[in-house]
């Protein structure tokens, strides 16, 4: 990518709903940025509590930096991004959610990057996953990971990253964004790995290994079969509204990345069936002659084959006996 300047404007958006008690975190972070040629483009997705009043506090403060927006009704998170994409001014734009924030070099690393490197179109750093209180919990990549770089499609669509997690707060100009379209507010979940999806699939994407930003992790997980249901539905849309790209790879290492892709699709479609009370030795077996590799997570096959139960029973009979050998 060639840039206009050497300080190109960098829009950074920042999405906020219901985090009047923390979105200043981010804001601020993003005013001190050793990177000075900044916009904030602040939307607001219809708050309940009174975020509009504290960031309105921040713009009146940095009138000059801060750009608001309050949609008149909640619209989503996919919605709520498009409308700060089309609010941004700069020539190159990152993000950073309300209960997140930047540290203080992560756009200059990034336009550094992008202007040293100027065959790349796209650039995301590392990151450290932190708590709800601000306590760091870990780094997403450690010097051993390997992080892809260049033509990332396979891996991205598969997730063979750190965590199975998709990299995010990547910076890339205002041109490509409107070239590409923008998020799908069809997919309200996993809309943000769909977009970077479509991004990998047209763009030469760079990695920098400097720690650029705080994720905010938050409580709660697969505890529902509904949630579960929703998951898996949206998760099998993305991958089957984007799996086409590989055919412009060799057909072998295409069929390699499917079956990596359609991993946690078949495992997530029997821990419902767990849930439900439907698990079956004949569909835990046949996914194990497919990926026979997974026969490693013992407590989810045996679940799996003969339900929960069958984890406390023998354990139950495994103190029994220990109990006789006394």
């Amino acid at each position: 990518m060639k840039l206009s300047s050497d300080t190109p404007l960098v829009s950074i958006i920042i999405l906020c709903y219901n985090q009047a008690d923390i979105v200043g975190r981010a804001i601020e972070s993003c005013l001190s940025q050793s990177y000075k040629n900044i916009q904030l483009v602040v939307v607001d997705d219809c708050s309940k509590d009174n975020s509009k009043q504290v960031i309105e506090s921040w713009q009146t403060k940095y009138p000059e930096k801060i750009k608001l927006f309050v949609q008149p009704v909640n619209v989503g998170h996919p919605a709520n991004m498009n409308t700060g994409y089309h609010l941004c001014d700069g020539e190159l734009i990152t993000f950073c959610d309300g209960d997140d924030w930047l540290f203080p070099k992560s756009v200059e690393t990034q336009v550094d990057f992008l202007r040293n490197n100027i065959d790349y179109d796209v650039v995301y750093t590392n990151f450290s996953y932190y708590d709800l209180k601000g306590n760091l919990i870990k780094v997403w990549a450690t010097e051993d990971d390997k992080i892809p770089s260049g033509d990332i499609f396979p891996d991205l669509l598969s997730l063979n990253y750190p965590d199975k997690t998709h990299p995010h707060f990547e910076m890339t100009s205002k041109k490509i964004i409107d070239e590409m379209g923008y998020y799908d507010e069809s997919i309200p979940i996993w809309v943000d790995w769909d977009f970077r999806l479509r991004l990998a699939a047209k763009y030469k994407c760079g990695y920098s290994s400097y720690i650029g930003n705080a994720y905010s992790v938050h409580p709660g997980g697969l505890t529902s079969t509904l949630k579960q249901e929703s998951i898996l539905k949206y998760y099998q849309f993305v991958v089957n509204k984007n799996k086409n790209i590989l055919n412009k790879y060799p057909q072998a290492f295409s069929k390699k990345i499917l079956k990596s892709t359609y991993l946690p699709i078949d495992k997530l479609t029997l821990s419902i069936d767990l849930h439900k009370g439907n698990h079956s030795p004949v569909k835990t077996l046949r996914f194990l002659l497919k990926y026979p590799a997974q026969i490693r997570d013992l407590r989810f096959v045996v679940n799996s084959m003969f339900g929960k139960k069958i984890l406390g029973t023998l354990s139950a009979l495994k103190q029994k006996l220990k109990k006789s050998d006394v």
